[in-house]
């Protein structure tokens, strides 16, 4: 098994990725928000 060091960790993820996945987490964040409003207002 391969240890990992500090230097091993760095740029696994490129720019892409990781923008790809700070998009994810905001649209995750903005609909669990748009639930939680519904189930505290009903229409």
């Amino acid at each position: 098994m391969e240890q990992i060091t500090p230097d091993s960790t760095q740029n696994i993820l490129g720019p892409e990725e990781l923008d790809l996945m700070n998009r994810y987490w905001q649209a995750s964040n903005y609909l669990s928000v748009g639930q939680i409003y519904l189930m505290d207002n009903p229409c």
